[in-house]
């Protein structure tokens, strides 16, 4: 019974939460297939950041597969294990921290440390930017009880259109997570 649940495939419609959805399948281990894809829409289909945002799963994902049918309405995703290691990904659509926040999530369930080096925009007014995930995340990780160097370091910065940007992204795995309880906002320094 486990392994037909297992097997079962998720299905969804439409691209809103894209990124959530993906990171829920690999955590989970289950197939998803989403259907509809901005079926209606002048351009429709996947969009520039979320193939880019594919690609990267790749990357960081051992064993995953990906299909995409030709107007890209329809994919399916087949989640792999979260290997970790040195990546390097050129973000292209949106800003760098459209990727970090669900690289940063897998990260903590690799085999080993990840280190990833993102190109791109740093910073615009749509995505978070690396700013914010290094003051705001990056405390909230050592709270959930990873340990050893997490670090998210700004080696350049780049604007649109162009980027230029480069951020060092590094998490080891967690082998145990805590709870948090997160009652009072802090101040941003």
């Amino acid at each position: 019974a486990a392994r037909a649940r297992a097997d079962a495939m998720l299905r969804f419609e439409g691209a809103a939460h894209l990124r959530a959805r993906l990171v829920a399948a690999v955590l989970s281990g289950r197939a998803v297939k989403i259907q509809r894809i901005r079926e209606s829409a002048a351009q429709p289909g996947l969009r520039s950041h979320e193939a880019s945002l594919l690609r990267l799963l790749e990357k960081v994902l051992v064993g995953a597969e990906v299909s995409i049918n030709e107007t890209g309405t329809e994919l399916t995703f087949r989640p792999g294990l979260v290997a970790g290691g040195s990546v390097t990904h050129k973000c292209s659509g949106r800003a760098v921290g459209y990727f970090l926040e669900p690289l940063v999530s897998l990260a903590l369930f690799g085999k080993r440390e990840l280190v990833a080096t993102l190109t791109g925009v740093t910073n615009d007014d749509r995505d978070v930017s690396v700013d914010a995930c290094r003051m705001a995340l990056l405390p909230l990780l050592r709270r959930l009880g990873v340990e050893g160097r997490v670090e998210l370091e700004v080696r350049k910065r780049g604007c649109s259109p162009g980027g230029g940007g480069e951020v060092l992204l590094r998490v080891p795995p967690c082998r145990k997570l805590r709870a948090v309880e997160v009652v009072e906002e802090g101040l941003v320094r």
